[in-house]
């Protein structure tokens, strides 16, 4: 058996059981897949969320292709939308690949580089990834309107527009619509979006999905020869305008350390190296063992009972605003009791990963719980999360009610 031609197929079977683990963005694309199916139900646009961001929160900021998407599959798959959506790209996205990329080898890493994805469940540029590579495909197999794909991937999310930039060199009549796509999210981001700051593992996000939806390009059209073509350019234009002979030895030397660098990423891009075989055996087995952990200690424990009626059993009849104080992925943004609206976005500033930044002293909080007239704090009980807000409110406010898994109180 030629384990060089079933390694894509493991590859693709550990991305479909990632699909299993409860990512941290779970939550917050299955709230806003329930958002546009109201909308779609009830024949109405809805451009505030009525229950984030006290109100506030813009329900078209993006996702203008995956969310209307998942609102329709809502009717049929409920709360299990985004988990199959999700699963039906990663077997799209495999099947485009396969006919993209004739090497085994870069399309079994490709593949399990989706779990960059589909461990946080990023469900919206996941559909951008797959509109993307869509293009690619179309546009590598010279058929017509290859461009929509790519302006759909780029609609849906705005990080796809930074690799949609170099086919403009391809077709130029994508540079206007690009610019438009770009003052749209522009606008949106400065006039109308009052979500939490960016965090600042943020450009390392941009980077790697980024360069993720360029792979492709960079095996298929061998980029590697354009470099060591402009690399002898500059080198001829320097010997041709400097008569200094040592800075024309070092140009000389710099431009061939740089083709030797050259050369040797292509090998590695062309995956010629062998070491890299034994390389993805052990990206294969640590994931898989990482999966299939995970699958059994956080779905069981953790996902079932999210949706589980206990959590929120009793809940009283309130009204106002309230600060959600638990990790992003629990399901407060699944939880929408009338007349209730939470202070925090769908990407709440008080999440799992960005808790450390904030630590109250007593003074600054409730200055901050009444200066935004948030009347209730709900509190996780059995998070242990970073944060000293649970110890302030439970020493300043009182218990309005309880349960095994949350302490609501109100702020007087």
């Amino acid at each position: 058996m030629d384990f060089k031609k079933i390694m894509p197929y493991l590859c693709l079977i550990i991305l479909l059981a990632s699909q299993f683990i409860f990512g941290t963005d779970l939550t917050h694309h299955l709230h806003n897949a329930w958002i546009y199916n109201t909308m779609i139900k009830e024949c109405r646009f809805i451009p505030y969320d009525p229950y984030l961001l006290n109100g506030e929160q813009i329900t078209f900021a993006y996702g203008l292709v995956a969310y209307p998407v998942a609102g329709l599959v809502w009717f049929l798959l409920g709360e299990y939308t985004i988990d199959v959506l999700m699963a039906l790209s990663s077997i799209a996205i495999f099947v485009i690949l396969k006919m993209l990329v004739k090497n085994d080898l870069p399309v079994s890493i490709l593949t399990l580089a989706m779990l960059f994805h589909t461990l946080g469940d990023t469900y919206v540029f996941y559909i951008s990834n797959l509109l993307f590579y869509l293009g690619l495909l179309l546009y590598y197999k010279h058929v017509k309107f290859w461009q929509v794909p790519i302006i759909l991937s780029c609609i849906n999310h705005p990080i796809a527009i930074l690799p949609a930039i170099y086919f403009i060199f391809k077709d130029k009549k994508l540079f206007a619509v690009l610019s438009t796509v770009i003052v749209y999210f522009l606008v949106i981001t400065f006039l109308f979006s009052k979500s939490a700051s960016m965090t600042p593992y943020l450009p390392l996000v941009i980077i790697a999905r980024t360069f993720l939806l360029l792979f492709p390009v960079f095996i298929i059209e061998d980029l590697y020869k354009g470099f060591n073509n402009a690399a002898d350019n500059i080198h001829t234009k320097i010997a041709a305008y400097s008569r200094n002979r040592t800075v024309t030895n070092i140009s000389k030397k710099i431009i061939t350390s740089s083709k030797k660098n050259i050369s040797f990423f292509k090998k590695l891009f062309d995956f010629k190296v062998p070491l890299l075989y034994v390389i993805a055996m052990v990206l294969i087995s640590m994931f898989s063992v990482l999966i299939l952990s995970q699958i059994y200690f956080q779905t069981w424990n953790y996902s079932l009972y999210a949706f589980n009626d206990k959590l929120f059993y009793n809940f009283p009849n309130i009204s106002g605003s309230v600060r959600v104080v638990d990790y992003n992925w629990l399901p407060a943004l699944l939880f929408t009791p009338p007349n209730v609206t939470f202070f925090g976005g769908s990407f709440r500033e008080n999440n799992n990963i960005d808790f450390s930044t904030h630590v109250w002293d007593n003074s600054s909080y409730y200055s901050f719980l009444v200066n935004n007239s948030i009347n209730y704090v709900l509190v996780c009980k059995q998070c242990n999360l970073p944060t000293n807000e649970p110890i302030i409110v439970r020493t300043f406010f009182s218990k309005y009610w309880e349960n095994d898994y949350y302490t609501l109180y109100i702020v007087r």
